[in-house]
């Protein structure tokens, strides 16, 4: 079978593995099975701290042992946390759960990415990558926001329906990854040497180190914003009973981001970086005196401009990186985000408490600038070494 095959299969996979109906109702889920909040909040420090451990040697299996067996035992992983959450009566089997589910995220970050991008160039139409990645992000966001609002809505039906459901789903993308063919980029090495290559490559090319720190921070500071809507929304006096559209759309915003951004780099070239990071400013910025659906408005616009800019991130990255390390790679840039996530959100939500909620917002904002500033001062740089 010809990789070009893996393509159409990768937009059916992303599909089913972010159509969650989970994500949107765990929280609520464990409360209803009478966990208490600190104990919530523990688990949700026990996955980020399991994905740290994971993040960098799973994407070395991938190098060295090939991306579609890597990405099977990830839905694996994927289907036995959801069985424990499902059959769980404490703590500790709750805990494990967490854990496989780390995993199975770990397993498949940097996986994908790079069989995608493989398959395309193994199967003659590498040109074509920009298109093909923006169209597979679109679909992934666009199935995570269908998970997310059927979530809201099974849950109401019966406690146990979302997790059924996405068990189901996770057997069925499991069928599909099976389907996929390999690449040829498999390694006779072991997987510390992998993990050291990696690392030694990023430090040798200081621009793909630079891009890994300021997709993570751009990242960290989104998915922060993201995690804080519900608070935000209440306090800009938005109903509850809207949240699920709103978060649907917001979804959907995104995918549209994603889609449209190798069009919009086409037209701002090397200015897009830049422009989609005052956007991002001034949009977090106005944020902190929004009200009503006017801050609805601002999310949504946010989103788009995320969407573009991450996915940009990601064909930048991979266009600079070798195969042989490349889910080892983009692994170490999905541990650079965990990083900052750890130290991002509970500090945004100590600063919202201590002040207020728009305190957090403009501290975003700072962020960004500061971020920017770093990139126009390293573009200089390297402009100045290379003549």
């Amino acid at each position: 079978m010809n990789t070009k095959r893996n393509i159409s299969l990768n937009y059916v996979f992303l599909f089913l593995a972010f159509m969650r109906p989970t994500v949107s109702i765990w929280v609520l889920f464990m409360t209803k099975r009478r966990l208490s909040l600190l104990e919530i909040g523990l688990l949700e420090s026990i996955f980020h701290i399991g994905s740290m451990i994971f993040e960098v040697p799973t994407g070395a299996l991938a190098d060295i042992y090939g991306r579609k067996i890597v990405r099977m035992f990830g839905r694996i992983c994927a289907i036995l946390s959801t069985i424990l959450m499902i059959v769980s009566s404490n703590f500790l089997i709750y805990a494990v759960s967490f854990i496989l589910s780390a995993l199975s995220y770990n397993l498949e970050s940097g996986t994908g990415d790079a069989l995608l991008y493989e398959s395309c160039k193994e199967a003659g139409i590498k040109d074509r990558y920009d298109k093909i990645l923006g169209k597979a992000y679109t679909i992934s966001t666009v199935g995570d926001s269908i998970g997310a609002l059927a979530g809201g809505f099974l849950i109401t039906k019966y406690l146990y329906m979302p997790y059924y459901i996405e068990m189901l789903i996770n057997v069925i993308a499991l069928i599909v990854s099976m389907m996929m063919k390999e690449v040829k980029v498999k390694e006779e090495k072991k997987v510390h040497q992998k993990v050291f290559e990696g690392t030694k490559f990023i430090f040798i090319d200081k621009y793909l180190l630079y891009f890994f720190i300021i997709s993570a921070v751009f990242s960290a500071s989104m998915t922060s914003i993201s995690f804080y809507n519900q608070k935000y929304f209440t306090i800009i006096g938005i109903p509850v009973v809207y949240f699920g559209a709103i978060f649907f759309v917001q979804g959907l915003s995104n995918s549209l981001g994603s889609y449209i951004s190798e069009k919009v780099e086409r037209t701002l070239k090397r200015y897009l970086l830049p422009a989609a990071y005052v956007a991002s400013i001034l949009i977090v910025a106005m944020l902190s005196s929004a009200k009503g659906f006017m801050g609805v408005a601002l999310m949504i616009l946010l989103e788009i401009v995320s969407g573009v800019l991450e996915t940009y991130f990601v064909r930048v990255i991979n266009k600079r990186i070798a195969d042989t390390i490349r889910a080892t790679l983009i692994s170490t840039q999905s541990l650079m985000f965990s990083l900052f996530m750890i130290i991002l959100f509970p500090l945004l939500g100590y600063i919202a408490d201590k002040f207020n909620f728009y305190a957090s917002y403009m501290c975003i904002s700072g962020l960004l600038l500061l971020s920017l500033l770093m990139y126009v001062q390293f573009t200089k740089k390297l402009i100045k070494d290379t003549i």
